[in-house]
């Protein structure tokens, strides 16, 4: 298993942008906004069909039920914790070359943010 982090920069697009197409070109390289985590390993995969489903609570891949331990909550919770902070988690993988599932979170959390504004 790997982890891996580094400093990103997310370019988070939204649909009244009236940004024309080659104004990012002229743009200085911004500094990073967001920080990208990725686990890997080398087990079995994830076939792509269940790439969603992974996310949903008590989802355990079909007919490996047995071989494994857990409730399928783990990335379900996982989604909430990173949703909730403003961040996104997604899984890359194919049948017998291992899974990496990342995640992206700004640095700076939403105004929406659990404990946001509150004196500590």
């Amino acid at each position: 298993m790997w982890l891996h982090g580094e400093p990103y920069m997310w370019e988070r697009r939204s649909p009244n942008s009236s940004a024309m197409p080659g104004e990012r070109r002229r743009q200085n390289t911004p500094l990073p906004n967001s920080v990208k985590v990725s686990v890997s390993d080398t087990g079995p995969g994830i076939p792509a069909e269940y790439h969603i489903e992974v996310f949903d609570d008590f989802f355990r891949l079909p007919g490996n039920e047995a071989q494994t331990e857990g409730m399928g909550l783990g990335l379900a919770i996982a989604r909430r914790l990173v949703s909730a902070m403003g961040g996104k988690i997604w899984v890359e993988s194919e049948i017998g070359s291992g899974a990496k599932f990342s995640f992206i979170m700004p640095l700076k959390p939403p105004a929406s943010a659990p404990g946001k504004g509150k004196n500590k």
